[in-house]
């Protein structure tokens, strides 16, 4: 019977490929479980579905389908042309994919300033920037439409941009608000005010701090691998998908916990009147009630244009 020797080289493509495929996959889908935990407490904490919230609810559902989607990681097909159109298609959604998130906080945005549109004009320009150059970067490639290549890291960097300026768009806001809100004469009217905008504060800067670390990987793993399409440029993507999903639902889920929350009530703690005939000492959840003291008067709100409130819908 012949035999027949083929050289290493002709699978090395391959195999390099799938492990490259495999690493991004693996790193999707542990980052997907952190997306599951965010996902379940958001939707759960929104059971009161009231016009708002409701938004909040269907953003939460097309984020879950965009996650869950990358998990499934890229077919490898032995095919060159049909390696090259999933390539692209994985481009086009993941633009796509990135622009949906960035719109849901641009419209958090649009809330935190009062509905005034020409403040959205920048944000939404380069949104739009983001978007174009990340389509046009997985349509016009080189290997099969010769007209120009864009580099990668242009939509990264345009995104990683933007959500910068939509971070000191909605923080700048929410933090002089939170400082006009510290001179104010009436304690009660203080400490709402201080504690609404303190948390909305904190939701933005976690959310945008998490965005900005993983495009800031991305970047850094396409530039400072010998090849840009390497194993740690791959796994950076998976983790990268998962992350614009993650990003938005952790603002659902602060905003759901806010509104349907539960606190813990501590019994026979530190009160001086335990009963040791009660037993050990155990932890009550009980549901928050709202606040009863009637609505500030739009006179007595620090930065009245600033809508804590329509921010935690």
């Amino acid at each position: 019977m012949p035999q027949y020797s083929v050289d290493s080289v002709v699978f090395d493509s391959v195999a390099s490929g799938v492990n490259k495929q495999l690493a991004a996959a693996c790193a999707s889908a542990a980052i997907h479980g952190i997306f599951l935990i965010l996902f379940v407490l958001g939707v759960t904490s929104l059971r009161n579905h009231t016009t708002a919230r409701k938004l909040l609810l269907r953003a939460s559902w097309v984020f879950y389908t965009c996650a869950t989607y990358w998990v499934q990681g890229r077919p490898w097909d032995t095919e060159f042309a049909v390696y090259e159109w999933l390539v692209m298609v994985e481009g086009l959604l993941f633009a796509v994919n990135n622009a949906l998130a960035d719109t849901f906080f641009l419209y958090r945005c649009f809330i935190i300033w009062n509905r005034q549109k020409l403040v959205l004009i920048p944000p939404f320009l380069a949104i739009a920037a983001t978007l174009v150059t990340g389509i046009l970067a997985s349509v016009l490639n080189p290997n099969r439409i010769v007209i120009f290549d864009i580099n990668p890291d242009v939509p990264y960097g345009l995104g990683l941009g933007t959500n910068l300026l939509l971070l000191i768009l909605i923080g700048g806001r929410l933090w002089r608000a939170r400082g006009e809100a510290g001179h104010l004469q009436a304690h009660r009217v203080h400490v709402e005010l201080w504690s609404r905008y303190t948390f909305a504060l904190s939701v933005v800067i976690e959310s945008g701090a998490v965005y900005l670390a993983a495009a800031a990987f991305l970047i850094a793993a396409g530039e400072g691998a010998d090849n840009p399409q390497g194993t740690a440029y791959q796994v950076a993507f998976g983790i990268t998908q998962q992350v614009i999903n993650i990003a938005p639902m952790m603002t659902v889920v602060r905003v759901g916990m806010r509104h349907n929350g539960w606190r813990t009530l501590s019994i026979g703690k530190d009160d001086g009147h335990s009963d040791p005939r009660s037993g050990p000492n155990k932890d009550v959840n009980i549901q928050p009630q709202r606040d009863a003291s009637p609505e500030l008067e739009l006179s007595e709100r620090p930065f009245a244009s600033c809508p804590t409130d329509s921010f935690l819908v």
